[in-house]
């Protein structure tokens, strides 16, 4: 059922410029329901900085009017989909976004990275409410351009990921043990030095993706190295180091130095 909702909804899917307060009202309410015209008489104040639909304060308006029918929070299923090639930025972002909520566990029920679709169902104590995930992933600089509304607690999110962040990581130039691989910001950096412990054995494995996550380089490597220096593509903006074969390599980790 999940995956028919996706298909009937990208198959008209066109992402609107700006908000659309009616189209989202009519996507969740039903397109003639009598509370339309009453809400839309303060539009602004449903309208955020970035003339987007604020959708923390509609829902908190739909959810006081008794407008929503009551949700099963046990079994949520949520569908993103971003008009950008770049499915697994949103992936990777979202994600991100979801995990900080406390939402770690959750099945994938569609992906289609050529059209960036993505659909995931999670069971959960508490309902995820689409307000709430509005201001979350605005916290991420993810914008929601507009809410198709499935049924009680299935939303499909239309998202703006021209801004999106991700989680990198903060160098340090103490160098601790690594517990996953570093994955670092370097955007508008021209290259990477890297120093690895002289009693671990380092065989690098180095990929540097654009900003929305393509891989655009790897650097591979089978024989110990000490140290290398990296030159950077101009459209690099992330860079994912580890070892080759086992983290177990660089256990007293690696000194890193962007230029």
């Amino acid at each position: 059922m999940v995956k028919k909702a996706f298909f009937a909804f990208f198959a008209s899917l066109l992402f609107a410029f700006g908000a659309d307060l009616r189209g989202d009202l009519g996507r969740i309410l039903g397109e003639n329901h009598p509370a339309i015209e009453n809400i839309m008489q303060n539009e602004r104040s449903f309208i955020d900085e970035r003339n987007n639909v604020n959708y923390n304060a509609l829902f908190a308006r739909l959810k006081n009017q008794r407008l929503l029918e009551p949700s099963n929070s046990a079994n949520i299923q949520i569908g993103f989909s971003s008009p950008d090639d770049n499915a697994i930025l949103m992936v990777k972002a979202v994600g991100e976004v979801l995990s900080k909520m406390g939402y770690k566990y959750y099945l994938t029920t569609h992906f289609d990275a050529n059209s960036a679709q993505w659909g995931i169902a999670l069971s959960s104590r508490n309902s995820l409410e689409p307000g709430v995930l509005y201001s979350q992933l605005a916290n991420s600089k993810i914008y929601i351009k507009k809410i198709s509304k499935q049924e009680a607690n299935f939303y499909i999110y239309e998202l703006d990921l021209s801004r999106a962040s991700v989680d990198s990581d903060t160098l340090n130039v103490n160098q601790i043990r690594p517990q996953k691989p570093y994955f670092l910001n370097v955007a508008d950096k021209k290259s990477l030095s890297i120093e690895a412990d002289s009693d671990d054995s380092f065989q690098p494995f180095i990929r540097v993706f654009d900003k929305n996550l393509k891989l655009i380089k790897t650097q591979k490597s089978n024989t110990i190295t000490y140290s290398l220096t990296i030159e950077l593509p101009a459209e690099a903006n992330y860079v994912l180091i580890e070892d080759s074969f086992s983290l177990e390599n660089i256990k007293r980790g690696l000194k890193i130095n962007l230029n």
